[in-house]
């Protein structure tokens, strides 16, 4: 008669899994507004330059001077989500003459992808000129 002992041990551990497939290092933004014309109300018109894993969406600022200072005083989003935040007395519905406005593209990771950070080679592309990425 064979008589055989098993030891059985159970092992557990913590892995972070990072797959490069899901890091996004290319930023590329065509399109985008250099200027605006009086007149003329906000419209979303960046388009994506490659097929990145993230969506984008645009923003107008209207600045103006106030005892804080310098400070956003209207926007324009051209996400319907974000712009629903905006009270009706804050929204910009056409550019003025003499206001100062500043244009901004914020751009959102997909579902399970992250960007990679600039120190990981993240790069940034408005309108074909590189930028510095700052995080």
């Amino acid at each position: 008669m064979d008589v055989h002992e098993y030891q059985i041990y159970e092992i557990t551990d913590e892995w972070t899994v990072k797959q490069d497939d899901y890091v996004i290092h290319k930023v590329v933004i065509n399109n985008a507004p250099v200027s605006c014309t009086v007149g003329e109300a906000p419209k979303a018109m960046a388009t994506k330059g490659d097929n990145g894993a993230y969506t984008f969406y645009e923003y107008w600022e209207e600045w103006a001077q106030t005892e804080n200072g310098l400070e956003p005083v209207k926007f324009w989003y051209s996400d319907a989500e974000q712009m629903n935040r905006v009270p009706a007395d804050q929204r910009i519905t056409a550019f003025e003459e003499g206001k100062t406005y500043s244009y901004s593209v914020i751009a959102q990771a997909n579902e399970n992808y992250t960007f990679a950070s600039k120190d990981d080679g993240l790069s940034v592309m408005l309108n074909g000129k590189d930028f510095i990425a700052k995080s």
